[in-house]
């Protein structure tokens, strides 16, 4: 490859960067986010990809100048700050369009919120989000991500910002039932991990591993109905007449950075 044409590629490549980024912002301001960022990414892959061949080959033949390997690792830090942002894109759009996907099924009235902060250990799962009482947030009212599925309920609200208790906090208790024959109905509680117990469910409710676990509407601030998660182990003593249920929730509260709060005075 001739000194020109390498020079005349980074030339071109220096434009490629910024015009791909106006692009992506047009694109974002107008619309149409889910059709063209498996379009936008192609090519900013394939730039990326680009610019590491040059460096390597520069580097090993031993002739690039210290100009242009800033200008290279600028090119290449840029493309990677490009790359970071439309990951971040992507997933922000997919978890709001499920959101949008539950709240066109749901009759709710929602308000959807932030995650500011959070607060794990072994003794507290909680979150803080930045929606309070003027948004008419009230203790008690569940906090649903996805499709509708809950991942814990509000524990306490100031004006602007309220806390949130995450299902697997060890003082969670959520009012169930088991999408069974009998529509078994109990509590689940946090203090396994990530996972939750049902106990004290009698021995001669037949309940199964992989049934469906919902919130039964016996909370008086939380709609029934809502997806908590599925049954993956069942725990039977001989010493009583009772049984336990193990549910792995079905949704991940670490992995979400926006939540919608299901409003009490709709339900």
């Amino acid at each position: 490859m001739s000194k020109r044409s390498l020079l005349s590629s980074r030339s071109a490549r220096r434009l490629y960067l910024p015009a791909g980024v106006v692009l992506l912002l047009i694109i974002l301001f107008f619309g149409r986010t889910v059709d063209v960022l498996s379009v936008i990414q192609r090519p900013l892959s394939a730039l990326g990809t680009s610019i590491y061949e040059d460096v390597f080959y520069f580097l090993t033949a031993g002739s690039i100048l210290p100009s242009e390997l800033e200008v290279l690792i600028g090119q290449r830090d840029a493309y990677m700050v490009d790359q970071t942002e439309l990951e971040l894109l992507r997933d922000e759009n997919n978890a709001l369009m499920e959101l949008l996907g539950f709240l066109e099924r749901a009759n709710y009235s929602t308000v959807s919120a932030n995650i500011t902060g959070r607060s794990i250990g072994p003794d507290s799962n909680r979150f803080l989000i930045d929606r309070g009482e003027e948004d008419g947030i009230h203790e008690g009212q569940a906090v649903v991500v996805g499709e509708g599925f809950i991942i814990g309920k509000v524990l306490s609200t100031g004006p602007y910002t309220s806390t949130v208790t995450v299902l697997s906090d060890p003082d969670m208790a959520l009012a169930v039932s088991i999408l069974n024959e009998t529509r078994t109905i109990g509590i689940v509680e946090g203090g396994m991990g990530n996972l939750l117990t049902m106990s004290f469910v009698p021995e001669e409710e037949r309940i199964e591993v992989n049934d469906i676990v919902v919130t039964s509407g016996l909370d008086e601030s939380v709609p029934s109905g809502l997806l908590v998660g599925v049954i993956n182990a069942i725990v039977v003593d001989d010493q009583t007449p009772f049984q336990e249920a193990v549910v792995e929730p079905v949704a991940d509260a670490h992995r979400y950075s926006q939540v919608l709060v299901i409003l009490t005075d709709t339900l």
